[in-house]
């Protein structure tokens, strides 16, 4: 693929320092394309770019730029096979997932353009009579999007479109392990009618970028996302950071396991949500809290359904699940499993690498399961997002329902029981962002759950436009305006 160019200012451009840096295929190990190094000065150009597109995009009426945004999600769909093989070659998700994943994105643009027009024409009145005073939504500004390094294609590109479809213009800073679809993808969207700048895309490994990104003096609204543990000085606001923040500071999910829930369902569905995606993406469930009289029986069911996924080459439309997403990641990892055996854990299956044929230097991990874990166990508290799950013994349904309101790190959990009552204490419990009773990763774009704790604003692939707008107090004396309009009439 050779030497990519970035989004600056409605151009293909290289970094200012004309470095460059290996993107590398997971299943593969091999060097497919190199992109721009940037840096401060990139991140400048960019800022000044969004800057001078602003009161253009925004100086559109919604209905025009919802047209614009409804167009997108035509040509996403049109180009889905293009952008899933970019996906599948750059981050190794099998290409069923990545083609769904696209679908899925061009149905929430649509969604989000017609969202747009009712929102942004909605006044909200705050006091009757003259002078008559009302809210209504207008647009940030220059928001900055530094997606974590785990987020699936969806995840960012509802992103970019909500800040889009309200007038917003954009600096993204995608991961760097998830660079090429991202600028693909910044290319078909700033192809449209958008003026030059309101979408740039920057690349590069080192996370002092995305602070830069995040951070920058100029930008009126930042989006990132980091974990209570990964978060540090470079991810951090400076202390005269006053703008608008919408940050994931949420680990996985929980998943909660009741004696009368029904375990053939529950499998399926906790397999499928553990191990999608290669385990990555956050809000995955990777602990399984189990009632002791159904523990043997779900973890014996849970390891042979865990053993029957297909993993292997991403473009094969019979994987099920593919590599990890870098060598560096799979040696976390592997260091991650090797310590819950040191730490007494019981492996029932997977945990090995698996080298295919003709795959043989990609990083690829066949979906582990643990049994035995307590939890003072490091996998029990710890998260590092990878096809590993851990299967902790809880001995009362009053315990199960304690458990499920101590995370509060936690994005959500999913609660499985045929309990009214129980269900019923769940949710009057729940701490986390999202629950899900006897159903897991159902999201949905009309409903948003917020944690008021450590979460600011969720990340979730449905992010409400609201999140990148603002309010305005407009107050109108009436009395000045009927006089001024009785004086247009008698003229």
């Amino acid at each position: 693929m050779g030497d990519w160019n970035v989004l600056i200012g409605g151009r293909r451009v290289m970094a200012e320092s004309g470095r460059t840096y290996p993107v590398i295929n997971p299943a593969t190990g091999g060097e497919i394309a190199r992109l721009p190094l940037c840096n401060g000065a990139d991140v400048n150009r960019a800022v000044e770019a969004a800057r001078r597109a602003f009161p253009i995009w925004s100086g559109r009426s919604q209905q025009e730029r919802s047209i614009v945004v409804a167009q997108m999600a035509q040509e996403l769909t049109g180009r889905a096979r293009e952008l899933a093989e970019l996906e599948s070659l750059d981050r190794g998700t099998p290409i069923r997932n990545a083609l769904s994943g696209i679908f899925e994105s061009a149905a929430y643009i649509r969604r989000a353009a017609e969202a747009g027009i009712a929102m942004m024409k909605s006044r909200f009145p705050v006091r009757r009579g003259s002078p008559y005073s009302y809210l209504r939504h207008t647009p940030v500004g220059i928001c900055a999007l530094v997606p974590p390094w785990n987020a699936p294609l969806q995840m960012i590109l509802a992103k970019i479109v909500s800040a889009l479809t309200v007038g917003n213009t954009c600096v993204v800073k995608p991961p760097s392990i998830h660079s090429l679809v991202l600028l693909k993808a910044g290319e078909i969207l700033e192809g449209f009618d958008l003026p030059a700048g309101a979408l740039n895309v920057l690349t590069g490994p080192d996370r002092a970028l995305g602070g830069a990104v995040a951070f920058h003096t100029g930008v009126d609204s930042a989006s990132f996302a980091a974990t209570s543990e990964t978060r540090n000085s470079t991810m951090a606001p400076p202390s005269d950071f006053a703008r608008v923040l919408a940050t994931q500071l949420g680990e996985r999910n929980r998943f909660v396991v009741f004696d009368d829930a029904d375990l053939s369902r529950v499998v399926a569905k906790g397999v499928f949500a553990s191990f999608n995606d290669s385990g990555m993406t956050y809000g995955l469930p990777s602990r399984f809290y189990v009632h002791e009289k159904v523990y043997d029986e779900f973890a014996a069911r849970f390891a042979a359904a865990a053993e029957s996924i297909t993993v292997g080459n991403p473009a094969d439309q019979r994987t099920e699940m593919g590599p990890l997403a870098s060598a560096a990641h799979r040696k976390r990892v592997e260091a991650y499993i090797e310590s819950a055996r040191e730490q007494g854990a019981r492996l029932l299956a997977g945990g090995e690498r698996l080298l295919p044929p003709s795959l043989n230097k990609g990083y690829f991990v066949r979906p582990a399961v643990f049994a035995d874990v307590t939890p003072s166990m490091m996998m029990a508290t710890r998260d590092v997002y990878c096809p590993v799950a851990c299967i902790l013994k809880i001995r009362s349904a009053e315990k199960l329902i304690e458990l499920t309101g101590e995370f509060a790190a936690d994005l959500g959990a999913s609660v499985w029981t045929t309990s009214p009552e129980i269900a019923l204490r769940v949710d009057k419990q729940m701490a986390g962002g999202f629950v899900w009773l006897n159903d897991c990763l159902v999201l949905s774009g009309r409903v948003r759950r917020q944690t008021c704790r450590q979460v600011l604003g969720e990340a979730n692939p449905f992010v409400p436009l609201e999140e990148h707008t603002k309010l305005a107090l407009v107050s109108q004396d009436l009395t000045a305006l009927m006089a001024g309009k009785a004086a247009l009439s008698s003229n």
